[in-house]
């Protein structure tokens, strides 16, 4: 019998109704809540299912049945959740229970079915949660696995960027529609727009034939519903388009690198801080224009409004972001933790970047030309 929290029982099913499953184990009669079971497998020996992709929970498509009207809960409901007998397990069992029980990642059951009937009201065919995100999809199964991964290494980069607890949000939520034809019916908007975040989910198309650039869009919007859900708790606004827009173009090249674990799984990670080629050509414009001095000054990128922001000022915009994060080893990226706080307080920027570094800003500028120009492309 498996169960919806990951555990596999194997024993004789005693008797099994709408409401509760009784099964007989080695070591004595268990009594769990129908909502807990997933599947009563009958003549086989049960195996451990293997989790393919670690960080995703639950799939949730047609298959997935929600009851007509929520069961009422009798007095004896509590009882029967108790997952064991006392008298019929030791402490250990007891002990190792619990834990399970508790550092299990699956929803449960009336999460499922919220899930579900949300997945039916927007009118999609599957959600996917993984660990940071529910993704309603009517792209490939395998593919929207394969966004919830990459989207939960971002959320963890920007997570550990900004010194974010991960484990006090809700779940984010996207839409993924499965073609470019789909997006443009649904949404009014133009398919060259690829995606967007409209305040509370990221609306993007899934796509066979440029995956880079559907990546790409993902990724940069769910930058900013990472700004605009998340870190807006904190005070964060869109007032401050360089890092608004520096920290989305930062984050669009991303990939995903598995990495082998001692005990001969694999997991993956993130990997950030790479050239962003689909602005391939606006980065060696910037380089070009601080090798002949015709650059935008710091000072004039800092106070750009978001209606003056071009392609160009992303490109400047990232390559601010990147020399905060990287440059001397890395050790500057607690300083946008700082910036963040001054954002937040309306504070002068100028003046917190040189209250960080201790220089003034015209420094701080030659710094970060010198930086540019030592970049790959």
């Amino acid at each position: 019998m498996r169960c919806w929290d990951g555990r596999v029982l194997e024993g004789r099913v005693v008797s099994a109704s709408e409401n509760e499953v009784k099964i007989q184990l080695r070591f004595g009669l268990q009594c769990l809540d129908r909502d807990e079971v997933e599947a009563i497998e009958r003549g086989v020996t049960a195996t451990p299912r293997r989790k393919a992709t670690p960080d995703v929970t639950a799939v949730i498509d047609s298959r997935t049945t929600i009851s007509a009207q929520p069961r009422l809960q009798s007095r004896h409901a509590e009882r029967r959740r108790q997952p064991l007998r006392r008298s019929a397990i030791s402490k250990g069992h007891r002990r190792h229970q619990a834990n399970r029980e508790a550092t299990s990642p699956r929803p449960m059951p009336t999460e499922i079915e919220k899930i579900n009937r949300q997945r039916l009201d927007l009118g999609f065919a599957r959600a996917v949660t993984s660990r940071h995100y529910i993704l309603f999809s009517n792209a490939p199964t395998q593919a929207t696995l394969s966004y919830g991964k990459l989207l939960d290494g971002a959320y963890r980069k920007l997570s550990e960027i900004f010194s974010h607890d991960q484990d006090s949000e809700e779940r984010l939520s996207v839409l993924i529609y499965s073609n470019p034809q789909e997006f443009v019916r649904k949404t009014g908007k133009p398919a060259n727009l690829g995606g967007y975040f409209d305040g509370q989910y990221v609306l993007f198309f899934h796509s066979t034939r440029d995956a880079i650039s559907a990546r790409t869009v993902l990724l940069h919007e769910a930058a900013h519903q990472f700004q605009g859900r998340v870190l807006r708790r904190r005070g964060f606004d869109r007032s401050q388009p360089w890092l608004a827009e520096g920290l989305a173009v930062y984050l669009e090249p991303s990939q995903l690198i598995p990495t082998r674990q001692r005990h001969g799984g694999s997991k993956s990670r993130i990997q950030t801080g790479l050239l962003p080629r689909a602005r391939y050509y606006e980065v060696a414009q910037l380089k070009q224009d601080i090798r002949t001095n015709s650059h935008v000054p710091l000072t004039h990128l800092l106070n750009t409004p978001q209606e003056a922001f071009t392609r160009l000022h992303h490109s400047y915009a990232w390559s601010l972001i990147h020399f905060l994060i990287h440059d001397n080893d890395g050790i500057n990226r607690k300083h946008l933790v700082r910036l963040l706080q001054a954002v937040t307080d309306g504070e002068s920027i100028e003046a917190t970047l040189e209250s960080i570094f201790n220089v003034d800003l015209d420094t701080i500028e030659a710094h970060w030309k010198r930086y540019v120009l030592k970049l790959a492309i």
